[in-house]
């Protein structure tokens, strides 16, 4: 079985494109590109294309281990 995020890479068209591209050229060799963003399986593929195209990716998390204080 597919993880979600296999599937947005394989079948998202633009994804697609890009990563093909990017895993050829690696335009972000030796650049670190960092992000704090919602990580849905969309956004993770696209950060691992951009893994693809070389950059060393940094991601800061928000949301997964929340912690409410009252």
């Amino acid at each position: 079985m597919k993880s979600r995020i296999d599937w947005a890479r394989e079948n998202c068209q633009l994804l697609s494109a890009i990563s093909r591209e990017y895993a050829s050229t690696k335009p972000f060799a030796d650049k670190t590109i960092g992000t704090g963003i919602h990580l849905e399986p969309k956004t993770v593929a696209l950060l691992l294309i951009l893994q693809d195209g070389g950059a060393r990716v940094v991601s800061v998390i928000f949301g997964v281990f929340s912690v409410t204080v009252y």
